[in-house]
């Protein structure tokens, strides 16, 4: 079992307290109706699922199958829900709600909408899906099995200012690189924006193309291939974020930006890095770049070995 520092525990107690506070519950009954949290999870979901049985419910809603019978046998005895041989299987039965029970349902979901109007109808649109996105981070990151897929797209506009602001981020926390390397990676990226805007020269304009990974509109990674001759391309802004290493997205980035450079008739692709990046130099290996030349100098706030590697395509 993974050790949680002490903060990281009381974080998560003060967010539980708050969630449960301002959700009220805590309270016995749920939204001010004679429903418990549990009940009215269970009458929701017997309402919008098409065949709803016991042990659907007890596994889905993880309660104890005991309890739940009991649940039932109430709601039944009220006039809430009846019990109907399936249409698949004589043998067991599906939960159905009454009309009474559609109602309950209807007046607890209305009352929900009204909880939640309340609670963020002061928010603005760009706060809304701030916390849209918090949630699902939430949810996702408790429920490996929930997260989508992550994307690699070609990049949208703000997408570069964020791959300059994690590559100063990052390579100051593992490298100890200083704020000259952010200017460098800015700079570069204004100049590339110049020439695939077209703002510099018409001409020139749409050469070469940047990839980001995204899941969940979070940034995972990017790289990016900047033409600096006719015949001639550069991979730069190569970077994935701690938790998407060793997962195969370094070898999908490459793939596009190889794949890229391939199909626009570059002869030559060349990259530099330094020695200290040894993932990112056996990755370069792997896809035929080759070891060309080799500077030590001071930059970036350290002494580094400054490496270009090549590939003939």
């Amino acid at each position: 079992m993974p050790h949680l520092s002490g903060d990281a525990v009381a974080g998560i107690r003060r967010f539980n307290r708050f969630y449960t506070n301002i959700l009220s519950l805590t309270n016995r009954f749920l939204l001010e109706s004679p429903f418990s949290l549990a009940e009215a999870r269970v009458l929701f979901e017997i309402g919008h699922q098409e065949r709803c049985t016991a042990r659907d419910l007890s596994t889905l809603l993880h309660l104890d199958p005991g309890y739940l019978s009991r649940m039932l046998s109430r709601f039944c005895r009220i006039g809430l829900v009846v019990r109907a041989p399936s249409p698949l299987d004589g043998r067991s039965t599906v939960l159905q709600l009454t009309s009474d029970g559609k109602n309950a349902l209807e007046q607890l979901e209305a009352a929900s909408d009204r909880q939640l109007g309340t609670l963020l109808g002061h928010l603005s649109p760009r706060e809304m899906h701030r916390l849209l996105l918090s949630m699902g981070a939430i949810e996702h990151l408790l429920d490996a099995g929930s997260a989508p897929e992550p994307d690699i797209r070609t990049f949208l506009p703000g997408d570069l200012s964020c791959i300059a602001s994690r590559h100063a981020r990052l390579y100051e926390e593992e490298y100890g690189f200083d704020a000259t390397f952010e200017y460098y990676v800015m700079a570069g990226m204004a100049s590339f924006l110049k020439d695939w805007s077209g703002c510099g020269d018409p001409r020139r304009k749409g050469k070469g193309n940047v990839w980001v990974v995204e899941q969940d509109g979070l940034f995972g990674g990017s790289i990016a291939v900047v033409e600096t001759e006719e015949k001639t391309a550069q991979l730069r802004w190569f970077l994935l974020e701690p938790e998407y290493r060793g997962k195969g997205f370094g070898n999908r980035l490459m793939e596009k930006a190889v794949n890229f450079c391939a199909s626009e008739g570059y002869e030559r692709v060349f990259l530099w890095t330094v020695s200290d990046l040894l993932a990112a130099r056996h990755l370069y290996e792997k896809w035929g770049f080759t070891l060309m030349e080799t500077k030590e100098h001071y930059i970036w706030g350290k002494t580094l070995t400054e490496e270009r590697w090549d590939s003939v395509l």
